[in-house]
C-alpha cells in the first residue's frame, strides 16, 4: 500500500478479468470479485462515439449514450442484460462502490449479441474424383 498526502483518496483498482458473452438479444457479462466492493454498477451504450475515460469521476452522461442497466452485491459477479438488438455492438462498463462511497475506474469491453447458428440439415456428399462435395 503506497502512502498518500493527508486528506487524498487511494485509487481503486478496476474490476478484472471482465468478460462479455453475446446471446440471443442478450450480453451475460461476468468480472472477478473486487475487494472492499459494496455493490457493482454495469453501464452500456451502443454509441461508438463516446470516450473510454478511466475517470472515476466521470459522469454517466445518457445524453452520449450510457445507460445504468443493472447493479450487483458481492458475491454476485454475474449479470445478464437483456432486451438488445441482435447484431448491434454494444459496449458494456463496470465499476464498484466501497462502503465508504468511493467508486472505482471502469472495466471496459464489447459484444454483439446474436442468435446462434443451428446446425446445417439435409446435409449430402457426393463423391468425386479426389474431391467430396
Amino acid at each position: 500500500m503506497g502512502v498518500f498526502p493527508a486528506g487524498a483518496i487511494a485509487q481503486l483498482p478496476a474490476v478484472t478479468n471482465l468478460t462479455v458473452i453475446p446471446g440471443d438479444k442478450s450480453l451475460t457479462v461476468s468480472w472477478d470479485a473486487a475487494q472492499g466492493a459494496s455493490f457493482y454498477v454495469i453501464h452500456i451504450t451502443s454509441n461508438t462515439a463516446v470516450g473510454d475515460s478511466d475517470d472515476p469521476h466521470a459522469s454517466i452522461d445518457e445524453a452520449q449514450g450510457w445507460r445504468t442497466r443493472g447493479s450487483t452485491v458481492p458475491p454476485t459477479t454475474t449479470i445478464t442484460i437483456d432486451k438488445l438488438t441482435n447484431g448491434t455492438n454494444y459496449r458494456v462498463r463496470v465499476s464498484y462502490r466501497t462502503g465508504t462511497n468511493q467508486r472505482s475506474p471502469f472495466a471496459w469491453g464489447t459484444g454483439t449479441p446474436a442468435i446462434a447458428p443451428t446446425a446445417p440439415r439435409n446435409v449430402k456428399i457426393v463423391p468425386g474424383d479426389n474431391s467430396v462435395t
